[in-house]
């Protein structure tokens, strides 16, 4: 079977744009710089949030039925989820914006 040049140079451009699509769909996130990034925030803020909580307990003692150290200890339990949490709805937000970029959602 022979193909002319006007085809063959078809077939070339239909390829090249199927290997564009597919790099496009690759995720921003799957980068690790992104991923440390959200890493180091989450981490931040769950750090922060452990830290106000236990100065709660330093203003007002009296205020908790757990003593001190329980109350560390659920502190540092929660900001560990919170880290966790933060960390996979960034993630999330990061795929699900960069897919909307990549359907039209932001063109004019």
């Amino acid at each position: 079977m022979k193909i002319t040049k006007l085809q063959l140079r078809r077939i070339i451009r239909e390829e090249k744009a199927k290997l564009q699509k597919k790099q496009l769909k690759e995720s921003v996130t799957d980068m690790r710089h992104y991923e440390d990034m959200i890493e180091t925030a989450a981490f931040d803020i769950s750090e922060r949030f452990m830290l106000d909580m236990g100065s709660l307990y330093e203003e007002d003692p009296e205020a908790f039925s757990q003593p001190v150290q329980e109350w560390n200890q659920e502190t540092l339990d929660a900001s560990s989820d919170l880290e966790r949490r933060i960390s996979s709805a960034v993630a999330q937000a990061v795929q699900a914006v960069e897919q909307g970029l990549h359907d039209g959602q932001y063109s004019r």
